[in-house]
């Protein structure tokens, strides 16, 4: 019986425009591009003679996208990378699956990154699509509390009557400037531990 460990790794082709910023973004966007890229280990003992493997996204309702591969025969311990490219289908989990046959016939158990052995019927891993509504409300509401915290403060600011004009919109800007790196670092991080 041979062993095999397999991991997925996407990254978004997406990028995120706001006015006049560009950005590449982690999150993958339906009907957008990303790359998958499937790293094949053979953790078992023996030496794997070769073979097939198929990996399988399947997406929520009825579509899938079918990915097969010629696997060279590996020892122990050597990994296979394969890449492709391909579209987010649509919005909600896609389930991937992965089946490895073996030129032999002997059976090859799958798992996932873990080290959890999955049956042909259990998937290996799973991805988020996201339609640009969500992504969009979501900056929007960054945006909007940034506005309020800076309105909040430069009310403070405007209470102190003694305080010239100059200083008091030297401050506000100084606020805003410190304020929206912090929201958006929350935001990177907060996303980051998700996708963990």
């Amino acid at each position: 019986m041979y062993k095999f460990r397999v991991e997925v790794v996407t990254v978004s082709q997406a990028r995120l425009k706001l006015y006049f910023l560009s950005k590449k973004i982690n999150t993958l966007v339906v009907n957008e591009r990303f790359d998958a890229i499937f790293k094949l280990k053979n953790i078992g003992d023996e030496l794997f003679p070769g073979g097939k493997a198929i990996i399988t996204f399947n997406w929520m309702g009825i579509q899938a996208v079918y990915f097969q591969y010629c696997l060279p025969p590996l020892k122990s311990e050597d990994e296979k990378l394969f890449h492709e490219t391909t579209d987010v289908l649509t919005h909600g989990f896609s389930l991937i699956f992965c089946t490895i046959q073996s030129h032999d016939g002997k059976e090859v158990d799958v798992y996932d990154k873990y080290g959890n052995k999955r049956q042909a019927n259990i998937a290996i891993s799973s991805i988020n699509g996201r339609t640009w509504e969500e992504i969009y409300g979501f900056w929007g509401l960054v945006v909007s509390a940034t506005s309020l915290f800076i309105i909040a403060i430069e009310k403070i600011i405007l209470a102190i009557q003694y305080v010239p004009d100059f200083i008091r919109w030297l401050l506000f800007i100084l606020l805003f400037l410190i304020g929206t790196p912090i929201v958006f670092q929350y935001w990177n991080t907060h996303r980051k531990r998700k996708e963990k």
